[in-house]
């Protein structure tokens, strides 16, 4: 029984031996800027796959009188994005100032102004680096209260919020591939 017992632990050293061996160290935190450039890159995503998910004909979708059509909110998500990555690029875009929301702006021409807003939001995204998060640009903000400021803002909460406003579009018009049975792309299923 013990010749048993030490041929058992034996064998299962053995093969408990390389795999202990050679255990990975452990990893260590994603860097902010990788982490932003990540999630970037996830909204990025879902977005221009929602707005090709949406037939052309519904671009004039209204869910309710008064509300911005799906095109218009993808319209609204490509100038936003165009508006804040030329505060972080420090130029404007060809685009930036024009309004593509009008009913009847075809999805051909909403789905290329998202692809390019995102691909100008890139050119900084891209480049990201945490030296780059702390650096500031003087903006000039409109509150509420209509009092216009200039201040100082970081890059990093600039970034933060580009990353966030996309998200809050994505879920917005989400509801309406809903309302027209269409599944949004991150409620997929995996093909199996």
């Amino acid at each position: 029984m013990r010749a048993l017992l030490l041929s058992a632990a034996t064998a299962a050293s053995l093969l408990a031996g390389p795999t202990l061996g050679h255990a990975q160290a452990p990893v260590g935190p994603q860097p902010t800027e990788k982490q932003l450039q990540s999630q970037f890159a996830r909204v990025q995503s879902l977005l221009t796959r929602m707005a090709d998910k949406m037939p052309a004909d519904a671009y004039g979708f209204e869910p309710a009188a008064g509300m911005r059509t799906f095109g218009g909110g993808v319209w609204h998500a490509a100038a936003s994005n165009f508006n804040i990555c030329s505060n972080l690029l420090g130029r404007k875009h060809p685009q930036s100032g024009t309004d593509l929301s009008a009913p009847g702006t075809g999805k051909e021409v909403l789905v290329k102004a998202l692809a390019d807003s995102f691909a100008f939001c890139g050119e900084f995204i891209g480049s990201l680096t945490a030296e780059r998060l702390t650096e500031n640009r003087m903006v000039t903000l409109t509150p509420p209260n209509g009092v216009a400021m200039t201040i100082p803002v970081a890059h990093g909460g600039t970034v933060a919020n580009l990353i966030a406003h996309n998200n809050e579009m994505y879920g917005y018009l989400a509801v309406y591939l809903r309302l027209k049975g269409i599944v949004p792309p991150s409620s997929e299923r995996p093909p199996q």
